[in-house]
């Protein structure tokens, strides 16, 4: 075989080298492409909220209700509806479109009608990912008083997470001294604690400077 038919295959050779090297090139590219619109995209990511205006209301009176729910995602959620249920109905509020970072709230009154234990449900969100998805994804709140569960006394004397008491006008007044006397008594115990070392303090210094004031007299 000639000189010349050995550089001819070795050229034809090299160009498809480097054909299939280009090919695999832009599929990496491509690849890489969906990646970052993916990661561009982002996800959501819904908590939702669920807080009352006090733990213990009177017979009649007006319990404030207020729910969020908030997209602390990198991605925009579709189709939101925050449920939460009530003694007077259902309450809802929806959402098209909640990007990151955004908001959307439900704020009524509930005026209990029966003494006792009034359960306080838990909020619902359900979204989809995707504008055209098919599958709802569901975030569920917190129960109202999540914050005390630990405290074995609170709970109880005065009802347990989940729950709000409904008193007589008489009861709640009891309740309401009972929560300032030991309020008082707590701000007692706390003056007590930050002054008693000052008071220690100033006792030592005195019985310094009749010391020093004796010495002198002395001399």
């Amino acid at each position: 075989m000639s000189m010349k038919k050995w550089l001819f295959m070795g050229a034809v050779l090299s160009m498809l080298v480097n054909t299939i090297r280009a090919d695999d090139e832009d599929e990496e590219d491509d690849d890489s492409t969906e990646e970052a619109a993916e990661e561009e995209k982002g996800s959501p990511l819904l908590v939702t909220h669920k807080t009352i205006s006090e733990a213990n209301v009177v017979l009649g009176g007006a319990l404030k209700v207020h729910v969020t729910v908030k997209n602390i995602g990198t991605g925009s959620a579709f189709d939101v509806q925050l449920t939460d249920s009530s003694p007077d109905g259902q309450k809802t509020e929806k959402a098209a479109e909640l990007k990151a970072d955004e908001t959307i709230e439900i704020d009524y009154v509930i005026t209990p009608k029966e003494l006792g234990q009034l359960t306080i449900s838990q909020a619902k969100a359900s979204f989809l990912t995707e504008q055209d998805g098919s599958s709802r994804l569901t975030s569920v709140s917190n129960l109202v008083r999540e914050e005390e569960r630990d405290e074995r006394r609170h709970a109880a004397t005065e009802g347990e997470r989940g729950f709000v008491n409904v008193l007589t006008s008489a009861q709640y007044e009891k309740l309401n001294t009972k929560y300032i006397k030991e309020t008082i008594m707590y701000l007692i115990a706390s003056g007590l604690l930050v002054f008693f070392p000052y008071f220690v303090y100033r006792q030592k210094l005195i019985q310094v400077e009749t010391h020093l004031r004796e010495c002198r007299k002395r001399v």
